[in-house]
């Protein structure tokens, strides 16, 4: 059992990293604080809220800027290795995904080395000033703090839009409302994405509530925060969210347990707990009487299957994927195919529900080992997993480190925040690098056990040149991602924009606006909006009854492009109502027997509906 937790002297409060001219707290709190989710650029590893990632480009400038001109970065074979490791293997499962001719590569996949790599430069940047013996504990509160304030926009734009007065009044109403508006999920475009940051929020919260003496003004913010945030979990029905709080709690209170035994350290944890417990139980009895926050039920899929066991299919089907080529796997890209593959030769036969357009199995370990198989989970997980265990093992602080990180990786287990959200690599490395930071030892050795035990020093940078020569290639790297992030937002917003003001021509002008059309040719948006562009299409012919456009302009692209990579309901009506005004009954019936292999019960209501439209045309007079 270790003694005393931190101490703070006056000098070493001067030496605050947060008070440092990188002023990178203020660059990671606009990363969070302004998320938007962008428009649907489908489901590629690009993250969608690409402003997230403009700002963690900005944040590794300001947080090796210091520590490379100033000659002392801290380096460490196990970090590095562990971190940077996954970017080669990123690029190694591209290649194979090239050379293999995988046709599911989308432009968006060559995003997936850029992240890793930001993702490794970040934690190792926040790692260079938080294993600093300047660090103290009060600073580790205050960025607590500034996380807590980070996130409050982003709820107070949930609450606005579950208020329908909100959504009656604005102007941006009438279906003119920007996508990250249109449904309860703050700028994240998923209400799963908001719950598990806040989810981490709390966890952060009590645990510096917990361990960290602070002054009244400072634990007066944090109590605040938890309040307030453990309030608004009711109004965000998320059960992933409310289970990695729980599962936090749980991990926080066994390192409180087994590593410290100062009783007023319990005592703060207790009191922690029952803060957070009281103020849920009160939040939750007001949604429940405002009839805010949804449904907290397990809710259901089109009335026939609850999402566990939507999940739950999409991981069986996901892991019959994997053992069809466990090496390589599919291809990035490919578990739409793989779905509609295998299920169509295990589903029906094993009982299971169709759930339709599922392009993700909600699970990043069986999404990896689906797609690129055993070779793409060791050359990109492995490092990590590797470098999980070596910490878990090794450090003193590993159920604390554990309690931090598990909202997100529980998340990572039912959905897939690692594609949809750049906030969360933010958040998971913060999360990450604060339980790192905590020290049980306020002795001469606390120092040097914090950077022995996370980041050795090994050597440092003596050469000026070379590490002016470092900063400005960090530099210019960063701003050019930043100003390409930029400019692929600006594409996104003009596309989209573009798309929704030709949805009001006249079929006329939208086949000549849509022929000339530049963000058809976007080599990431582009295939996603051809799509859009030919079902709508096809509903403004028989808008306009112009059904003799159907066959030369609107059939051909459908068929070779819609029809077979959006496998949904809504695309079989379609698709079936031009085979049956064109008379390609044949067409209707292949299309009715391949439906049959995914949902017998909509093969048999599309085939009664045909056999009853033949028989009423069979009836008609001549």
């Amino acid at each position: 059992m270790h003694g005393a937790l931190f101490f703070e002297s006056a000098a070493m409060r001067r030496a605050s990293f947060v008070k440092s001219p990188l002023t990178w707290s203020a660059i990671l709190l606009f990363g969070v604080a302004f998320n938007l989710h962008i428009a649907d650029i489908g489901e590629t590893y690009v993250a969608r809220n690409l402003g997230a990632w403009a700002a963690i480009c900005a944040s590794i400038v300001a947080l090796w800027w210091q520590p490379l001109l100033g000659g002392k970065p801290a380096w460490s074979p196990l970090w590095l290795g562990g971190l940077l490791v996954p970017v080669i293997g990123a690029v190694f499962v591209l290649l194979v995904n090239i050379i293999g001719g995988f046709e599911h590569l989308h432009m968006g996949h060559y995003f997936l080395p850029f992240m890793l790599l930001a993702f490794a430069l970040l934690v190792l940047g926040l790692l260079q000033h938080v294993e600093s013996p300047n660090t103290t504990a009060p600073d580790m509160a205050l960025l607590f703090i500034i996380i807590g304030l980070a996130l409050t926009p982003q709820y107070a734009l949930y609450l606005l839009q579950e208020n329908p007065i909100f959504k009656f009044w604005s102007p941006l109403s009438a279906g003119q409302m920007p996508y990250w508006l249109s449904k309860p999920s703050a700028g994240f475009g998923q209400y799963n994405l908001l719950g598990s940051l806040l989810a981490s929020v709390l966890v952060m919260g009590a645990a510096a509530l917990t361990l960290i003496p602070m002054r009244r003004w400072r634990r007066l913010a944090v109590v605040g925060l938890l309040v307030f945030y453990a309030h608004d979990l009711p109004f965000v029905p998320s059960k992933t969210a409310l289970l990695g709080v729980l599962g936090g709690l749980g991990l926080l209170a066994v390192y409180v347990f087994s590593a410290i035994d100062k009783p007023d350290v319990k005592r703060r944890l207790g009191l922690s707990v029952a803060l957070l417990v009281v103020s849920y139980a009160a939040a939750s009895g007001l949604a429940a009487l405002l009839g805010l926050g949804g449904e907290l039920a397990d809710r259901s899929v089109d009335g026939n299957a609850s999402s566990f066991q939507t999940r739950f299919t999409m991981w069986l089907v996901g892991f019959w994927g994997f053992v069809d080529k466990p090496l390589f796997g599919h291809g990035l890209g490919s578990y739409l195919s793989v779905y509609m593959s295998q299920f169509a030769q295990y589903g029906v036969a094993e009982g299971l529900y169709f759930y339709p357009l599922v392009t993700v199995p909600h699970n990043l370990f069986i999404h990896i080992l689906s797609e690129t198989g055993l070779f793409g989970l060791a050359v990109i997980m492995g490092p990590l997993i590797y470098l999980g265990i070596r910490v878990f093992q090794t450090h003193s602080n590993r159920w604390l480190i554990a309690a931090l990180v598990f909202p997100i990786l529980l998340h990572t287990q039912f959905e897939y925040p690692y594609i949809a959200s750049g906030a969360h690599y933010w958040m998971f490395a913060v999360a990450l690098v604060m339980g790192l930071s905590f020290t049980l030892k306020a002795d001469k050795q606390s120092a040097k056990e914090r950077v022995e035990t996370a980041l050795p020093r090994l050597f440092s940078l003596a050469d000026k040149r070379l590490r002016l020569a470092i900063v400005s290639t960090l530099t210019a790297a960063a701003f050019v991602g930043i100003f390409g992030l930029g400019a692929l937002m600006a594409d996104v917003r003009q596309a989209t924009l573009a798309h929704t003001r030709a949805t009001h021509m006249s079929l006329a002008a939208y086949i000549d606006d849509r022929a000339n059309a530049p963000e058809l040719q976007h080599p990431i948006l582009g295939e996603r909006l051809r799509a859009i562009t030919n079902i709508h299409l096809i509903n403004l012919i028989y808008k306009e009854q112009r059904f003799d456009l159907l066959r030369p302009v609107a059939l051909p692209y459908f068929e070779a492009h819609v029809l077979p990579h959006y496998p949904a309901p809504r695309v079989w009506q379609l698709a079936l109502e031009v085979y049956v005004t064109l008379g390609a009954f044949d067409k209707a019936r292949a299309l009715i027997a391949e439906i049959e292999k995914y949902t017998p019960q909509k093969a048999a209501s599309y085939r009664a509906g045909l056999a009853q439209y033949l028989a009423q045309m069979a009836n008609r007079p001549q």
